[in-house]
């Protein structure tokens, strides 16, 4: 899996704040998982966009099915704020690279609190070692 070169997360609602990453996140052609602290609480947000697998795109949300794309933003407090096919709203966008892109999107979680994110992430294709 590449890493991650440049992410960028911001939560607005039931969660607030900026995301202060703790260590390198990682991402695939079709989900990019950025990690870190949000005001002094662990979170992760993975991104799923099967849809930009070959050409990168744009898809909003909720994902009309067969389509499995979503944001989910998980705390340690075993919280999970989603959007998918079910629940939530915003755009998931891949570029033409599939290793670059960007989300905003507003995420609800089963007690119906919501947060609203946006960001982007940015990573090195995943280049085998060269053999010498």
């Amino acid at each position: 899996m590449p890493t991650v070169e440049g992410e960028n997360l911001v939560v607005t609602g039931a969660v607030k704040g900026t995301l202060v990453p703790d260590g390198t996140a990682v991402c695939t052609t079709t989900t990019a998982t950025l990690s870190g602290t949000i005001a002094a609480e662990k979170y992760s947000l993975i991104v799923t966009a099967p849809f930009a697998e070959v050409t990168g795109g744009t898809v909003d949300l909720p994902a009309q099915p067969p389509l499995d794309a979503s944001i989910k933003l998980t705390g340690t407090r075993s919280r999970e704020w989603v959007a998918d096919s079910s629940r939530g709203s915003g755009r998931i966008t891949v570029g033409m690279d599939l290793v670059s892109g960007s989300f905003d999107a507003k995420l609800v979680a089963s007690d119906r609190t919501t947060v609203s994110v946006v960001g982007t992430w940015s990573c090195e294709p995943n280049v085998p070692p060269s053999s010498t």
